[in-house]
């Protein structure tokens, strides 16, 4: 049984539901899964940078002829969630500034000859650290709770069990304890307020 369909699973036996072999089958609770997956797994993975996530490129040149205004252009990976790179680096160490490249038809611009990228990527389910597949089964239960008995209240206490209440604006219960593990895990500079208030506003 795939990762996924493990992760589908958890959130329909949380709700009171059966289980399915695969999200191919031709039941309503593979529909329900097969519709609504893909698409909460990557709206929790876009919602935080998490470190776990994050892979660091040597991006590559476009060749051709330069865009009015920038020298150069470089690929944005195809893996790269929001199409775009969470920093810009002229050299390993170097961050730049906005001002000094652009994002545009999945390339950045920029007038340096070389560059360098810190991307948010997808990332197979196998690869999850367990802070972030428990949080995903949660998320999906409240994702798929009212296709799946017709109740708000149910859909409302997973949604609270994964994000807190509203006075925590998304980034409590068990999204902020996921948010604190990957703050801590290997390569964190350290624990980042500023990427909680920017998850909050949804701006990072």
């Amino acid at each position: 049984m795939s990762d996924d369909v493990k992760i589908c699973n958890a959130a329909a036996v949380m709700l009171g539901a059966g289980v399915v072999q695969s999200l191919e089958d031709d039941t309503d609770l593979s529909r329900i899964f097969a519709n609504l997956y893909a698409e909460s797994k990557a709206a929790l993975m876009s919602r935080y940078p998490w470190n776990f996530l994050k892979e660091d490129v040597y991006m590559t040149r476009r060749t051709g002829k330069p865009i009015r205004g920038w020298q150069y252009a470089y690929v944005i990976p195809a893996e790269a969630l929001a199409g775009a790179p969470h920093a810009v680096f002229s050299y390993q160490s170097q961050k730049l500034g906005t001002a000094a490249f652009s994002i545009r038809q999945g390339s950045v611009l920029t007038n340096y000859p070389e560059l360098w990228g810190t991307f948010i990527m997808n990332r197979r389910e196998g690869e999850w650290p367990g802070y972030f597949r428990k949080l995903m089964v949660h998320v999906l239960a409240a994702d798929v709770a009212l296709a799946i008995t017709d109740q708000q209240s149910i859909a409302d206490r997973h949604y609270q069990m994964a994000y807190g209440s509203p006075g925590q604006e998304g980034i409590g219960g068990l999204m902020g304890e996921a948010m604190l593990l990957d703050s801590q895990s290997s390569g964190c500079d350290g624990f980042e307020a500023d990427h909680f208030i920017a998850a909050r506003r949804g701006t990072w």
